[in-house]
């Protein structure tokens, strides 16, 4: 293996795994029949998507410029998009486990 396709794994690995955080958790939501305002109320339908586009552009741009900044920065930002919406899903699953099953909105007291 050329040493070119051995830089590139890792970032690979990291773009995939970011995916594969975010697509469980809109999967974990979507599973347990929870909806889509509650997918909007807490932003995971904001930050899966971007998190998805993001972490592959990210490999994009590091593979093709490996001495580029912004490659690294954008598989950072998916990689928050990504924990972001997994927290909510696990936290979602916590609330519901507490007995509240309402979407989360702004204007629940």
């Amino acid at each position: 293996m050329d040493t070119s396709a051995r830089s590139r794994r890792p970032v690979t690995v990291a773009a995939a795994v970011i995916s594969a955080v975010a697509v469980v958790a809109v999967a974990s939501l979507w599973v347990r029949g929870r909806s889509l305002d509650v997918q909007y109320g807490l932003f995971v339908f904001h930050n899966a998507p971007p998190a998805l586009l993001l972490s592959w552009l990210g490999r994009l741009v590091v593979v093709r410029r490996p001495g580029n900044r912004i490659g690294p920065i954008l598989l950072v930002i998916a990689g928050l998009g990504a924990a972001h919406c997994a927290v909510a899903a696990l936290a979602d699953v916590a609330i519901v486990r507490w007995g509240y099953v309402a979407a989360i909105t702004g204007d629940h007291p």
